[in-house]
């Protein structure tokens, strides 16, 4: 049990996806795509793809990777408070066990694992409402656009329980 909670609170599977391998080589595309065409279909189609691409593409990854990193930080300090909090107690290492590993395990590991990623998704809206007003969309645009990415693009991974995530990436 003791190897078991130390790999798991200290290095939670999903954190995997912040340390540079080669499942970059697939995520930092889909998600460059996955971003352009949700704001491309927050626009209602008025503007072309390549050019909205262009135009907005990267610098909405990057503050959605940025957000992402910020929910994923949230999650890991609260997993740290909960591991080293004094005294320790039993609820604690399992509420951990169970961020780490499953967050429909019990109900406050799912709701904190909901949190970070409400602030991930807030973090995504605030930076690219900023984002699309400072390149020139209107304001109204910008904030129908920022919402729509924001609730689309939210790092759910998060929710996805360890087992699964490990097939995915080790087999």
């Amino acid at each position: 049990m003791k190897k078991d909670r130390l790999y798991n609170i200290i290095f939670p599977i999903w954190m995997i996806l912040w340390l540079p391998t080669p499942f970059w080589f697939v995520l930092i595309p889909a998600n460059y795509l996955l971003d352009t065409l949700v704001l491309y279909l927050s626009m209602g189609r008025k503007e072309r793809f390549w050019k909205l691409s262009s135009q907005y593409g990267t610098g909405i990854c990057i503050r959605g990777f940025l957000s992402d990193f910020i929910g994923a930080l949230l999650l890991f300090g609260i997993m740290m408070f909960i591991d080293y909090a004094i005294p320790k107690q039993d609820w604690m290492l399992e509420l951990a066990n169970g961020i780490s590993m499953n967050p429909f395990k019990d109900v406050p590991s799912f709701l904190i694992v909901l949190f970070c990623i409400a602030v991930s998704g807030l973090c995504i809206y605030l930076f690219d409402k900023r984002y699309l007003t400072k390149k020139g969309m209107e304001a109204a645009q910008a904030k129908r656009s920022a919402l729509l990415m924001a609730v689309v693009t939210a790092p759910y991974l998060y929710l996805v329980p360890y087992h699964v995530l490990e097939q995915m990436l080790f087999h």
